[in-house]
């Protein structure tokens, strides 16, 4: 597997591109150990890539901050392609499905999309298409992206083009923000593609 290590810059290359941005990033031990605090930040983009059930997507520690971040009105980015896989499904020896369907507000429906592209949907996203990588772009194959559906007052933000056509994203606008997305923000294929964060950060 392809790993670069520094998919960051497609998240920054993202961010730069919204006026009036202002951003910085660090690793996920930085947050744990409490040298970056999620609470100095208006928005948080979290991104795990194809860490699974072995290397946990998004562990016990982290999950306990990101809640507390959320429970005071935060904002939140969130991606990866086994998130829902690790924490979704009640299979999974890291189960967690409080925080997946109350704080993530989305509900697991499968494994595996079948689908390289996505499309909005007219609650977020409608014009917006889009494709990710299948290892020919660069990046990484994300060969087995979940297929989530929304929960908890969220919708669909992103539909998978194709395949078993399963929601991609959903977003959620309450007492805090989501947008998570089912597939690695970092893996879409096209620069363009990556404006919409602007209106999702917003």
């Amino acid at each position: 597997r392809m790993n670069r290590y520094d998919y960051m810059i497609e998240h920054a290359t993202a961010l730069a591109s919204c006026s009036n941005m202002a951003f910085d990033g660090c690793q996920n031990e930085a947050v744990k150990a409490n040298t970056v605090l999620l609470t100095n930040y208006l928005g948080v983009d979290w991104y795990t890539g194809e860490e699974s059930t072995v290397d946990f997507s998004v562990d016990a520690t982290e999950r306990t901050l990101i809640k507390a971040y959320l429970n005071a009105g935060g904002s939140l980015l969130i991606s990866g392609a086994e998130i829902g896989w690790d924490l979704g499904r009640a299979a999974s020896a890291n189960v967690d499905l409080d925080f997946f369907n109350n704080y993530l507000k989305a509900t697991y429906v499968g494994d595996d999309a079948n689908s390289y592209s996505f499309n909005g949907t007219t609650n977020f996203f409608a014009s917006q298409t889009g494709t990710f990588d299948n290892s020919t772009n660069g990046y990484y194959d994300v060969d087995f992206p979940d297929r989530i559906s929304g929960n908890g007052g969220s919708t669909i933000a992103l539909n998978y083009n194709g395949g078993t056509g399963d929601g991609a994203a959903v977003g959620y606008s309450g007492t805090f923000k989501v947008l998570y997305m089912a597939f690695p923000f970092e893996t879409i294929t096209s620069a363009s593609a990556f404006a919409w964060i602007c209106s999702a950060a917003a």
